[in-house]
């Protein structure tokens, strides 16, 4: 834990009881947000790096919005 960390943590248990669930609240959502980020593996990004210059030199097939429409309502989205 860092040294600003702990200072908030103890300037936050100085609050009223209804403030600390709101910082509490806030942690929590920084906490789930943090857990839910997701990171390419550098074989992803050298995929995706690929594949952008395939398209662009006209190698890659391009998707119409019509067609990305399409799988979308098919994935449900």
């Amino acid at each position: 834990m860092t040294k600003l960390f702990e200072e908030g943590i103890e300037a936050v248990k100085n609050l009223p009881r209804a403030r600390q669930d709101v910082a509490g609240e806030f942690l929590l959502a920084i906490a789930e947000q943090n857990a839910r980020s997701y990171s390419l593996s550098e074989e992803q990004v050298k995929e995706v790096k690929r594949r952008q210059q395939a398209f662009k030199r006209g190698k890659e097939p391009y998707v119409s919005d019509k067609e990305m429409a399409r799988l979308w309502k098919k994935l449900g989205l």
